[in-house]
């Protein structure tokens, strides 16, 4: 478990070193490579959990053309899903291709989730596209 990750961890350390190389370096080759992935979550409080419903039913009735300037390429409700996934509550929102968006209910208070996940080439580009959509986020889901 952790220890074994930790002993893992040591020896790839140990054969960057031998390469001149540090883990950060490791990093930043697999940015490169596969983008910076970066996450946010955003919990919006509601007055009553009647507003679930209400708040649910009107993303999957009328779901959103656009959310802060980003084109929705494709949503996926959650309640029937396609993979191998359980069904729960909730929408799986593409944008432009490289914005995921997992928006669902709490399963214990009256309170709306949404979950944010940016592909950019480095940290500072995602945490500008994770500022931007903060604020339509919560809009969309109040």
């Amino acid at each position: 478990d952790g220890i074994s990750a930790a002993i893992k961890l040591a020896q790839i350390a140990t054969d960057l070193a031998s390469e001149g190389k540090t883990l950060l370096d490791l990093l930043d080759e697999i940015w490169a490579r596969h983008g910076f992935h970066a996450t946010e979550q955003i919990s919006i409080r509601l007055i009553e959990l009647s507003q679930v419903g209400t708040i649910m039913g009107h993303l999957r009735n009328n779901p959103p053309a656009q959310i802060a300037g980003h084109r929705v390429t494709s949503i996926e409700d959650l309640s029937t899903p396609t993979d191998d996934l359980p069904s729960t509550d909730g929408l799986r929102i593409w944008l432009d291709g490289t914005i995921r968006i997992i928006i669902r209910p709490s399963g214990t208070e009256a309170k709306m989730k949404c979950y944010i996940e940016v592909i950019e080439k480095n940290s500072a580009s995602a945490q500008i596209v994770l500022d931007h959509l903060r604020a339509p986020l919560k809009e969309l889901l109040s």
